[in-house]
């Protein structure tokens, strides 16, 4: 049997604002931890490590005459910068989670998050 409840405006405006201020919070804890984990990207990771170090001996090496190898072109590639890189990630990371975020407040209605 199927139980048929009637609400009352005052109580269906209720349980509404209730969960939009539900999904509100959802919303804002999950933008929050996405901020988290970018920031934790910005520090890098040994594998960050690995790939600035093989392109840092390959810029090293690329005019080395021992390790001519014409088959490899010559990187016109900017020097290796960690910090600038590991920021630049974050920083697109950052705007491409605000950029979908702001995106979709409206489905929270007029309350946004």
């Amino acid at each position: 049997n199927k139980m048929t409840m009637t609400l009352s405006p005052q109580e269906m405006t209720s349980l509404q604002n209730q969960l939009l201020h539900e999904a509100s919070y959802l919303t804002r804890t999950l933008y929050r931890k996405c901020l988290q984990s970018i920031n934790l990207l910005a520090l890098g990771n040994t594998r960050d490590e690995d790939d600035f170090s093989a392109r840092e001996t390959h810029e090293k090496n690329q005019f080395d005459d021992t390790t001519v190898d014409l088959s490899n072109r010559i990187s016109m590639a900017p020097p290796v910068n960690r910090t600038n890189e590991l920021s630049s990630r974050a920083n697109y990371y950052a705007s491409y989670a605000r950029e979908n975020f702001d995106g979709h407040w409206n489905l929270l209605g007029a309350h946004g998050f």
